[in-house]
């Protein structure tokens, strides 16, 4: 998207650090807004993100490429993840087999590259790994 046509996302609190400093979106920020889910979900309050836009940009910017100096306790376990989301350089395309290994290197026990189901598990819905030899 030309600069010209980009809409200011510089000052949208969840806007990723790259937009936030006037490039325009990118597959990456995607990648970047799925980690700010990631934080929402621990009940985080996020007040990073409601810091002055040098802060906020300042902590987006650690979360990729310093996480385990701003990750929380109950996420540090996933440093590898925003370790692999930060080495990538937008405008550039995604290398998602590093992504995969970063998922593999946080659950080893688990397969980033399985099937996944959505099954009843008790009385709740649960994304269940298949195992293709047990098929």
């Amino acid at each position: 998207m030309p600069r010209d046509m980009c809409l200011n996302f510089s000052k949208l609190d969840h806007s990723t650090p790259y937009t936030a400093l006037g490039d325009g979106p990118d597959f990456i920020d995607d990648l970047i807004q799925m980690t700010y889910s990631m934080i929402r979900a621990t009940n985080d309050p996020m007040k990073e993100f409601k810091q002055s836009q040098y802060s906020r940009i300042k902590h987006k910017s650690d979360l990729l490429h310093r996480p385990r100096t701003v990750l929380s306790v109950s996420l540090f376990c996933m440093t590898p993840l925003f370790e692999a989301i930060g080495s990538q350089k937008p405008p550039s395309s995604i290398d998602y087999k590093l992504i995969r290994g970063s998922v593999d290197a946080i659950i080893p026990e688990n397969d980033a590259r399985a099937d996944l189901n959505l099954q009843t598990v008790g009385k709740e819905f649960k994304l269940v790994q298949v195992n293709p030899t047990c098929i």
